[in-house]
């Protein structure tokens, strides 16, 4: 079994999302679905923080026809398995999810899904509402959340004021406070 050091994958995906963003604020003007490919390319090989019996789900046909194989219940997980006769699933250790819409409701929808996964990690890529908002969603989900675990962390790439913010936030003793990190964490 894969010792997961989270430290590690936190710095290697803030440091992935930070270039990528940098390029599609050059190259798009739209943040939607070219946008959501493009960072889940950006994090489809983080085989020396998961393991050789590591595996990432989605995975890309190719990257030039952005086909995907099916969803696994998440945008993106991050996995081990045993590789034995049923290849047993043995760990999580990410989850991600993304949502560009600008309604407060679809946003809290797909975030949502990150309370009920059990893994150390859990991603969420979005565009910031007006005033912090999605923040301010995302503390109080995790606050009336009642069967949190303890060291989970979670970590938000908002899109706000061309550029990509990085907040995150450590759940210890059952309560989560965000806190701004940078890509040179």
């Amino acid at each position: 079994m894969t010792e997961f050091n989270k430290e590690n994958a936190i710095k290697w995906i803030i440091g992935q999302l930070d270039a990528t963003s940098k390029w599609l604020i050059e190259e798009h003007e739209s943040h939607n679905g070219v946008w959501t490919s493009d960072f889940l390319d950006s994090l489809m090989h983080p085989m020396e923080l998961i393991g050789e019996n590591g595996a990432v789900c989605p995975f890309r046909k190719s990257k030039e026809s952005r086909q995907t194989e099916a969803e696994w219940l998440y945008d993106m997980v991050w996995y081990e398995s045993d590789r034995g006769d049923f290849d047993s699933l043995t760990q999580v250790f990410m989850v991600l999810e993304s949502e560009w819409s600008r309604y407060m409701w679809d946003v809290k929808y797909d975030f949502e899904k990150l309370l009920i996964a059990k893994a150390p990690l859990k991603v969420f890529i979005a565009e910031d509402l007006k005033d912090g908002g999605v923040i301010k969603m995302a503390t109080a989900e995790i606050s009336a959340f009642k069967t949190k675990e303890e060291n989970e962390t979670y970590l938000l790439a908002l899109y706000k004021e061309e550029e990509l913010h990085f907040w995150r936030c450590d759940v210890k003793n059952g309560s989560c406070s965000f806190k701004e990190v940078g890509a040179k964490q």
